[in-house]
């Protein structure tokens, strides 16, 4: 139903978020976790279940179809940053 693009851990998520099996398939248990570098396709099927108009978290749904071992991903280990907060972009800027 997705899938996701990982990187290895920055500096702010030491933890990771999910780990990627042998055969490609998303876990959340793994001994070396990845972080989601927020790049991924999904089927339309993954938010079939999800009210028109809601707003929601998109973790707890990947968690639910990692889980039930519908979401596969690959691990992207060329440059990539996390521009999430001005602080980040402002770093990337000041690389420049």
């Amino acid at each position: 139903m997705g899938h996701l693009v990982l990187v290895n851990n920055p500096e702010h998520n030491l933890k990771g978020d999910f780990g990627i099996m042998d055969d490609g398939i998303l876990t959340m248990n793994s001994e070396r976790p990845l972080t989601f570098s927020g790049i991924a396709i999904y089927d339309p099927k993954f938010f079939s279940e999800l009210t028109e108009g809601n707003k929601i978290k998109l973790a707890p749904i990947l968690e639910i179809a990692i889980n039930k071992k519908c979401i596969q991903g690959e691990l992207f280990e060329g440059l990539w940053s996390d521009v999430g907060t001005p602080e980040r972009l402002n770093m990337i800027n000041l690389d420049e």
